[in-house]
């Protein structure tokens, strides 16, 4: 009887011992756990209206009710773009970095609704390292955070292609000049159009300016033949078509 007694006090010190290292607190995100500490990446392009989500689902551990407040710490924010956070059912303006605190029963966890953290670029590239803490209202020390690295970059000529509009060259064939209407998004940085002959010299290098509007290219001084037109868009080619010029 002693050593059962002596037994089930050493599992009882082990389970206790279990309960007493658990975190106050836990994070997930589509079913998959958030580390302490961890680090979450969550990447775009730098057009200016895309908006860049993350979200986080918190867990209250304890086995008494909690108050969590959510803490936000901006460790390094590319210059001119702009975030902010919604927690609880409201959504905070992008000067505030301490949200109010919600109730959390003990084992109950937020919705998928309940948190999420808005970065939109502004047409900026890089990096942003913004941190969002969990804290405890009433004990600062029992916390959980997540630090995200927001990256944006140029879209690829692929996307620009598809948010792009750039007609057929009119007329072709042309016999004195030809024509194109074009239409382009915020983040093409540069746009041109070449004309190459067969043997791939360089007939025509003409900057498009403008993100929409036509361009008109004179080809009365061009020996007729088939020649190649190249739209650049990022100092990457774009599109490559056949143009006749036929007098």
């Amino acid at each position: 009887m002693k050593k059962h007694l002596l037994l089930l006090t050493f599992a009882l010190s082990i389970t206790i011992g279990v309960f007493a290292q658990t975190a106050p607190f836990s994070l997930s995100w589509d079913g998959a756990p958030i580390p302490d500490g961890g680090s979450v990446y969550v990447l775009g392009d730098n057009t200016p209206t895309n908006i860049l989500k993350a979200h986080a689902i918190v867990t209250n551990n304890k086995a008494e009710m909690a108050l969590i407040k959510v803490v936000r710490t901006e460790k390094t924010l590319v210059p001119d773009t702009y975030n902010y956070f919604c927690y609880a059912g409201t959504c905070y303006s992008p000067s505030t970095n301490e949200s109010n605190f919600d109730v959390y029963a003990p084992g109950e966890s937020s919705t998928v609704d309940d948190f999420y953290a808005d970065y939109q670029s502004n047409g900026h590239s890089g990096t942003s390292i913004i941190e969002y803490a969990f804290v405890n209202h009433n004990n600062a020390n029992e916390k959980v955070s997540f630090t995200v690295y927001y990256t944006t970059s140029p879209a690829s000529v692929e996307d620009l292609i598809a948010r792009s509009s750039f007609s057929n060259p009119y007329p072709n064939p042309a016999k004195s000049d030809v024509s194109f209407d074009f239409n382009f998004p915020m983040q093409v940085i540069s746009a041109s159009i070449k004309v190459h002959n067969m043997l791939g010299k360089l007939i025509i290098e003409q900057q498009l300016t403008d993100k929409s509007g036509s361009i008109t290219l004179p080809v009365q001084d061009i020996p007729e033949g088939v020649y190649f037109y190249s739209l650049i868009l990022n100092d990457k080619i774009a599109r490559t078509q056949k143009l006749l010029i036929q007098r």
